[in-house]
């Protein structure tokens, strides 16, 4: 069983690397060299680029709550059930899911292919360092979470 616990914890890190990766790159890189573009050329790279991302972006996410579930309902629940610190450990736990449920929204409209995506991408001065910051939370709780006995032993 601790094979494929390490697996599936390799498997959710590699996700949230690319989605993190991509996110943060698309805000300091892409962004930024799309507005030197006139309009025309703008909204053909975005289209391209998001008709080429969306499903990797849906196969990501899905992928991320897949294997961040199992982590927290099969391995961490278990390991919590009965320890004093286990409601503070939810409780970042619950600010960490709403994060990264609001960096999936965030992701996924920014990456709808065409005209539905357009509207979301015209502001994404805002969406993307919103994004940029729910990945940051999700990181840190994360690494909070991961090391939870050591950094709450007391």
């Amino acid at each position: 069983m601790q094979n494929a616990e390490v697996l599936i914890r390799i498997v959710h890190i590699f996700a949230a690397v690319m989605v993190g990766g991509a996110a943060f790159y698309q805000l300091i890189a892409v962004r930024p060299a799309l507005l030197e573009l006139d309009e025309a050329s703008r909204q053909k790279a975005w289209h391209g680029i998001a008709r080429r991302w969306f499903g990797m972006v849906i196969t990501l996410l899905v992928v991320l709550l897949a294997t961040g579930l199992y982590n927290f309902i099969a391995i961490r629940v278990p390991a919590l059930r009965g320890k004093p610190s286990a409601g503070l450990y939810h409780a970042l736990f619950g600010v960490k899911f709403l994060a990264v449920l609001a960096a999936f929204h965030a992701a996924t409209v920014l990456s709808l292919p065409g005209a539905r995506g357009d509207r979301w991408r015209a502001r994404g001065g805002f969406w993307l360092p919103f994004l940029g910051l729910m990945i940051t939370i999700a990181i840190v709780l994360g690494g909070l979470l991961t090391r939870f006995e050591t950094v709450f032993s007391n």
